[in-house]
């Protein structure tokens, strides 16, 4: 029996010690080596640049913190330095690329072990399609791991590409996520560098090469998941301690309120639970309460933060671990969608340089999390990894907040907790104890304050994680809509008075986890019972507006630029973020279309406009790129676009609600060159899926005006209607119809098909 157990306990101390060489995070900074690093501050190590490398065929630059990179041709292109490598060492050779713009298909990344007499290299690729691959070139290709679809890769955002020796293998992360594993392989010479492919552009963050010092963090009887944390739900309110919570629902003496410095050009105050401060001159301001932390223990910081007003371009932020001399560290943003993390030693030394993110919202509240794990420090923000690092020591106790020059900004709160769990495991343990799913609720913030809406249903939404896997989340005992990733959402109706809600997770072992919590809903408002008194996050809106004007075969249009920027112009200040595309050809609608359904998962309300051609064949409706050409009905499917693409895309991203508006249907001017039977009059109705609205310029089968003002009619009444406030979506509808039917003597009614389960306010 002891030889038995002492196998087991053997084969587990083999496996874990395996398993920790294939982990991203086996390595922290202080045990690697750089022998190369350039963040393209500047072209100090001379890469290619001019409009005419290769005689013309490519086109390089140093600019803005990036090189750029592109192919001019139907060929791609190669630059690189020779950058010398001691192979029989382990090292890692790490860059971030982004797909600008191009052709999606073609293979960008990282090159290394290249040789240019005779040309040899290795390449650690991926593609704007989703797709990745590893290769050997020496006069004919030898792939190791062939194109492979994943959701790991970004397709329109920057890629981490990492590729990492350790004794006799070879290690290729994409993002942090190990895709790949072989055998060691030596060098055809010592360049490395990057590709682009045919027609493109490709933006390159950083190159980073490193030798990797042997030892410590494989030490098989260490008993810490340095990876723990890096996901934002790997700790929940069970495995947190409060040290310090401000919620702003009433004055408070940690933060300093009234009029300050010199000509009173500092302004603090406490409105509707949170803390507005601002700058009425050409500096920035801070603001901070002393929360002593004992930094041997992990721990969170976190707070919402909105840029209301003033200079998009400069840094809001949370600031920590400020001392008397005023270094500090800061977890920053700006109003131009821009994240950036440094520290202020004297001077200003950045972590993470300012750089566009995705999952920073610039006209609503952004969460910001810092926290510490171990030695390791993680920097959320909206719940999104954006960077990780070793921890770094505190010059003092300080929290607070910078507001931007001549800038406003609000705090809904500052939280603090010590974190407890999660992080240790045992090695010793060979099978684990099974265990209740984790079930974190996310919304309604249960945690703080009263959310009064006029909706007569309450959507309830969070994650529900499990090793063995969940089997259903049920709400009130209805089965809410749960994704791959643990995500889970539902609108859950509400009775006049005091509600209950239910919320049980259970895995595919049957174990579950619950957690119950009351709503009271008095007449059409509806209150969350936790006990603050603090007003709940405002709804997250994206929108993708679109404007076809200047069609090469069709003809052009007169209004829909104009349509599309007015809509923009109008959705912004009811506080959607606005994505915009102008003029597109079928591809770059098409990626417009995906990027805006892969951003709008976390949104509360998505939102898609189009302005320009609009035809129907054979009941399916489309959208017209400005190159089509349209000589046959048959021409369509393959240079169109299909209007339920942006339908399947919105709601497979979860939001609350969405809302589709097509002022699309006039007259098509393709179809004069087909076949009678093939022609088709305005677009064809279509069912809006569960929580949806599509909204006509006009009834189904029929045209509608371009207008004779500066805006088509049917936009021009809705951006009169979208800003009266108190109006539910549907009432807002009602009576841009009505408007748009006395405008045009009864000659166009505009329609709209709905399912939405709840109401919806532009303005409230």
């Amino acid at each position: 029996m002891k030889a038995k157990i002492l196998l087991i306990a053997l084969s587990f101390f083999c496996f874990h010690f395996s398993q920790a060489q294939t982990g991203y995070y086996d390595y922290n900074s202080s045990q690697k080596e750089d022998i190369f690093f350039d963040g393209f501050s500047d072209n100090r190590n001379d890469w290619a640049e001019g409009n005419n490398l290769g005689n013309g065929a490519r086109k390089g630059a140093v600019q803005n913190g990036y090189y750029y990179f592109e192919s001019k041709t139907e060929k791609a292109g190669v630059t690189h330095k020779s950058i010398k490598l001691d192979e029989s060492r382990d090292f890692e050779i790490e860059a971030r690329i982004k797909f600008a713009s191009g052709v999606e298909t073609s293979g960008i990344g990282l090159l290394w072990g290249l040789n240019s007499d005779p040309y040899g290299d290795y390449s650690f690729f991926f593609s704007a399609n989703g797709k990745y691959e590893i290769t050997k070139y020496k006069g004919k290709y030898h792939k190791y791991k062939d194109w492979t679809e994943s959701s790991i890769v970004r397709k329109y955002d920057y890629n981490k590409l990492t590729v990492r020796k350790k004794g006799s293998t070879m290690y290729f992360f994409m993002n942090e996520e190990l895709v790949h594993t072989m055998g060691y392989v030596s060098f055809f010479g010592s360049k490395i560098g990057f590709q682009v492919g045919e027609k493109s552009v490709i933006h390159v963050d950083y190159l980073r090469v490193s030798y990797l010092k042997s030892g410590s963090s494989y030490v098989s009887n260490t008993n810490y998941n340095s990876s723990k944390g890096r996901n934002y739900y790997d700790f929940n309110s069970s495995n947190k301690r409060a040290l310090y919570t401000q919620s702003f629902s009433s004055s408070t003496e940690d933060f300093a309120e009234g009029t300050f410095g010199e000509s009173n050009q500092r302004v603090a105050k406490i409105i509707n639970g949170y803390y507005q401060w601002e700058s009425k001159n050409e500096s920035a301001a801070s603001t901070w309460h002393t929360i002593k932390i004992d930094q041997s223990k992990d721990f969170e910081i976190e707070s919402r933060i909105r840029f209301v007003r003033g200079k998009e371009a400069s840094m809001v932020s949370m600031f920590w671990g400020r001392g008397e001399s005023g270094y500090r560290y800061d977890l920053g943003f700006n109003g131009n969608g821009k994240i950036t993390i440094d520290k202020y030693v004297g001077e200003w030394v950045d972590f993470l340089k300012w750089q566009l993110f995705d999952g920073v919202n610039k006209t609503s509240y952004n969460k910001l999390t810092v926290r510490k794990v171990g030695n390791q420090m993680y920097f959320f923000y909206n719940e999104v990894l954006a960077h990780s690092m070793p921890f770094e020591p505190f010059y003092g106790d300080r929290i607070g907040f910078v507001c931007p020059p001549s800038s406003i900004i609000n705090v809904d709160y500052l939280n603090v907790h010590y974190l407890e769990g999660g992080a240790p495991q045992e090695v010793t343990q060979v099978v684990a104890q099974n265990t209740p799913p984790k079930l974190v609720i996310t919304e309604p913030d249960i945690s703080r304050g009263f959310k009064v809406v006029q909706f007569k249903t309450v959507r309830v939404s969070g994650m529900a994680t499990d090793p063995d896997g969940v089997y259903e989340v049920l709400i009130n005992g209805m089965e809410a809509n749960l994704q791959s990733n643990g995500f889970f959402s539902l609108d859950v109706p509400l009775a006049v008075g005091n509600n209950t809600i239910e919320v049980k997770a259970t895995d595919v072992k049957m174990l579950a986890a619950k957690q119950t919590f009351k709503i009271e809903r008095n007449g059409g408002a509806v209150a969350v019972q936790t006990g603050g008194g603090a007003a709940l996050p405002p709804q997250k809106r994206l929108a993708l507006v679109v404007g076809n004007s200047n069609y090469t075969n069709g003809g052009s249009l007169r209004n829909p630029l104009n349509d599309a920027r007015s809509i923009k112009a109008s959705l912004e200040q009811l506080g959607f973020t606005v994505l915009k595309a102008e003029d597109c050809t079928q591809s770059s609608m098409k990626r417009a279309i995906d990027e805006f359904g892969a951003k709008l998962q976390g949104y509360d309300i998505g939102l898609f406009f189009y302005a320009g051609h609009g035809i129907q064949v054979n009941g399916n409706n489309y959208l017209v790129p400005i190159n089509a050409k349209l000589e046959t009905a048959n021409d369509v499917e393959y240079d169109c676009v299909r209007a339920d693409r942006v339908l399947a895309k919105m709601e497979s991203a979860g939001a609350k609600t969405n809302i589709v508006i097509l002022d699309a249907c006039r007259d098509n001017p393709f179809e004069r060159s087909w076949q009678r039977s093939a022609k088709g009059t305005g677009l064809a109705f279509m069912n809006a899926p569960s929580g949806s609205i599509i909204a006509y310029a006009t009834a189904p089968g029929n045209t509608a005006s371009d207008g004779y003002g500066a805006n088509g009619l049917y936009t021009e009444s809705l951006l009169e209607e979208m800003k009266n406030p108190n109006l539910t979506i549907l009432q807002m509808f009602q009576r841009v119809r009505a408007k748009v039917v006395e405008k045009s003597n009864g000659k166009q009614t505009p329609w709209e098909s709905t399912s939405l389960t709840g109401d919806f306010f532009f303005k409230k």
